[in-house]
């Protein structure tokens, strides 16, 4: 948490020196488990000295790196290719299909490639609808994915997508939300630049995904 809350306040350019080394300071004063009702108090005492233009990228920045960031841990157990995975509030299993040697008991990694995208797509959907006020039921996705390998094991993907949408709203109203769809945050995100850093060694006394 607070290497999140750093990165906020060295990614924004806008503050002054000064009040960038005083909030780098206050943060790290701060245990390493902060409280929620400290962060918001360390916040509001800085907003008080903030521009209105100061604080809305400042809001910006801190969604971005705390409530958009993101940690998944994963535990694989010899059986198969079984995963546990873990964000912290809820599990799934992972697992490969059985002509892929595994034991077909969860997701495969391009399922939940896949479920994510369509999860964002129909989630948007209704947030769009509840904004707009337009009253609609279910909303149905279907998703299918094909790789072709190119030149130097590059990968291509294709990524066809069919939508349904319940509720007394016009075409107009349905494509519209269709649109969106199709600009949904995790889509934008996929097809946005990634920088993957090579993978250290987790250390042992990390916070397991499962207690044995």
């Amino acid at each position: 948490m607070i290497r999140k809350l750093k990165s906020v306040c060295t990614s924004s350019l806008w503050l002054k020196k000064g009040e960038a080394r005083n909030f780098r300071a206050s943060l790290i004063s701060l245990r390493s488990k902060v409280e929620m009702s400290s962060i918001r108090r360390l916040l509001y005492n800085y907003f008080l000295n903030f521009s209105l233009e100061q604080r809305i990228l400042f809001l910006y920045n801190f969604y971005k790196t705390i409530i958009m960031a993101t940690e998944i841990k994963i535990k694989n157990i010899p059986e198969g290719y079984q995963s546990f995975i873990s964000n912290g509030r809820h599990a799934i299993m992972g697992d490969e299909p059985i002509p892929s040697k595994g034991t077909d008991l969860g997701f495969s990694p391009v399922d939940l490639i896949l479920a994510g995208i369509s999860m964002c797509k129909v989630a948007t959907i209704r947030n769009v609808s509840r904004r707009k006020g337009w009253d609609i039921g279910n909303v149905d996705a279907q998703l299918s994915q094909v790789v072709k390998r190119g030149k130097g094991g590059t990968l291509t993907t294709s990524v066809e997508s069919s939508i349904s949408i319940e509720g007394d709203i016009s075409d107009e109203q349905r494509q519209h939300l269709i649109k969106e769809a199709d600009n949904c945050y995790v889509t934008r995100m996929v097809r946005g630049d990634w920088e993957f850093s090579d993978s250290t060694e987790l250390v042992n006394d990390a916070d397991p995904v499962l207690n044995s």
